[in-house]
């Protein structure tokens, strides 16, 4: 049996049939020395069963960034090797694409300075976010990301996922940044129950994250 990891998936091929599952579908707890696996339901392959499984989280949250460390547990594909990748598509699109156009030196790089400054609308103001905030926003959010943020100079490793640019939900925490620059708002608990990029949101996970690492 071959094993690998792509993300947060674990990819077990034997005799040209691979299994594709959560990582933390092993659970914690341990039994005489020897790992515990939860359940896992099969999904079907081919079909759009996978990419519903894998929107929300465990609390059923919306997972609006597909790469966010909040894989939901309990669900397995049985598929042909040949398969392996059609499936980590569904999980992570376009995410194997831009590793072979990195390894080619093709890929793409837009940096998030030259992303904000081509926002337009109620975005237009995340272009005024001071630079200490910016990099505040990367940490807090790429941090919670599997693909490795190549467009802010991060170094890839061999097992990585590249990120050419900033995504839509880091932009949507500089507009917020930006605004709490002039109204620092109070930090709160987090709340399990609110959004994932509901920033505007008090108890919004990302959102306290990043006031912490802003605090005076």
């Amino acid at each position: 049996m071959v094993t690998r990891s792509v993300g947060e998936l674990r990819i077990e091929v034997s005799d040209g049939i691979a299994v594709v599952q959560p990582a933390a579908n092993q659970a914690a707890a341990k039994a005489d020395g020897n790992e515990v696996f939860a359940p896992a339901r099969a999904i079907a392959w081919p079909g759009d069963e996978l990419r519903q499984a894998v929107r929300s989280d465990d609390l059923g949250r919306y997972r609006p960034l597909s790469g966010a460390k909040s894989m939901p547990r309990g669900w397995k594909v049985e598929c042909a090797e040949a398969d392996v990748e059609g499936v980590l598509e569904s999980v992570y699109p376009l995410a194997l694409v831009h590793r072979r156009q990195w390894d080619r030196g093709e890929l793409r790089v837009v940096g998030l300075d030259e992303v904000l400054k081509r926002q337009t609308g109620r975005y237009e103001v995340a272009a005024e976010l001071e630079s200490v905030g910016r990099d505040a926003a990367r940490e807090v959010l790429c941090g919670d990301c599997v693909r490795t943020p190549v467009w802010s100079g991060e170094r890839m490793l061999n097992d990585g996922l590249p990120c050419p640019e900033p995504c839509s939900v880091l932009i949507s925490l500089c507009r917020e940044a930006a605004l709490w620059q002039t109204k620092r708002p109070e930090p709160a608990e987090t709340e399990d129950a609110i959004p994932y990029a509901a920033f505007d949101h008090s108890g919004n996970a990302i959102r306290e994250a990043y006031l912490a690492k802003r605090a005076p």
